[in-house]
């Protein structure tokens, strides 16, 4: 125990405290005096939901260049099946040129 004790390693919590004055960064980065739990939340709600905006704009562009390059994916290989696009012969005469 006298090491945890020394290095801090467990701190105790109390129930009361969460509703004392707390002094917090605010959305700045500037030290703030906070009254209460609603007064906290009441200054990071914009943050948060712009911060919420913003990734769901990046999940859904990552979403849609996936889909975008499976669609090029499954139509490569529908036009490889239909004979649009015919790469073995192409192949073959570059190296029969090669050869000779």
């Amino acid at each position: 125990m006298p090491f945890v004790r020394t290095y801090v390693l467990c701190a105790s919590f109390c129930p009361c405290c969460v509703f004392l004055p707390q002094v917090l960064f605010d959305a700045n980065g500037c030290l703030r005096r906070y009254a209460d739990s609603r007064e906290i939340l009441g200054e990071f709600y914009e943050l948060r939901l712009e911060r919420y905006r913003s990734r769901k704009e990046y999940l859904e562009g990552k979403l849609q260049s996936e889909a975008d390059k499976i669609t090029s994916q499954a139509r490569f290989v529908m036009e490889m099946y239909n004979g649009t696009i015919v790469f073995r012969e192409c192949i073959r005469e570059t190296v029969q040129c090669m050869e000779s």
